[in-house]
């Protein structure tokens, strides 16, 4: 099932589309400026739905049990749901991927001395 929705967010309006599959939801965000009309929105789904589909379809997967009883979330909850799950699993991947240091492991001496760092001397002219 997909849904669109669309709120007012600040200053801007942004959709939400929700694409609910075995029980998991997974959604994307998009900002559309101004107020849109129903044939603004027409078309701009014409023109971007399938990029849209493709890009709900690649985020990270929700529980959908976590909204109301009709099986809905709340689009604003959903998005911010997809955001956190997109972040776990992008540091997921920096820490994976992220080159490791053959020297020193920050932390290896305590938390005082990792901290300390020499100081230049301060040269006074006066």
């Amino acid at each position: 099932m997909v849904t669109l929705s669309v709120y007012l967010d600040g200053p801007f309006w942004v959709g939400v589309l929700e694409l609910i599959e075995n029980g998991e939801l997974r959604a994307t965000r998009f900002t559309l400026g101004a107020e849109p009309t129903d044939p603004e929105l027409h078309d701009y789904l014409m023109r971007h739905g399938l990029a849209l589909l493709a890009q709900a379809s690649s985020a990270p997967p929700v529980p959908a049990g976590q909204g109301r009883e009709d099986g809905r979330v709340n689009p604003k909850r959903a998005a911010k749901l997809a955001a956190r799950a997109a972040a776990r699993v992008s540091r997921a991947r920096h820490r994976r991927f992220a080159p490791r240091s053959l020297g020193v492991l920050p932390g290896a001496f305590g938390p005082s001395q990792a901290r300390a760092s020499p100081r230049a001397p301060t040269l006074r002219h006066g």
